[in-house]
């Protein structure tokens, strides 16, 4: 069945399409109102070392709110285990996790 070139996405049957909150702002997406937390496990060997320039970069893209905590040998230094519970409650608490390993 053929529809007229103006009909909208439900009328040809489609679900309708959701408009994103986010407001495009000379290119970068514009933060909610409350900032995305992210854990930064930057590990050790490389880790710190490039994890200072992708928050550096993230910082530039919106409102973040990092939370930094030991993981991998710097853990393991600091406190027996790779992987703490306490990191590990924290990256299910998150929005996201920054793995620089």
């Amino acid at each position: 069945m053929r529809t007229s070139a103006g009909a909208s996405s439900a009328s040809r049957g489609y679900p309708r399409r959701r408009r994103c909150k986010r407001r495009a702002a000379r290119g970068l997406l514009v933060s909610r109102a409350v900032p995305h937390r992210i854990v930064t496990l930057p590990g050790d060997g490389i880790g710190p070392e490039i994890m200072a320039p992708a928050l550096e970069l993230l910082r530039t893209l919106g409102e973040f709110e990092f939370e930094e905590h030991a993981f991998g040998g710097a853990s393991i230094d600091a406190h027996g285990v790779a992987l703490t519970g306490e990191t590990l409650e924290a990256c299910r608490r998150a929005d996201a996790v920054l793995l620089a390993a």
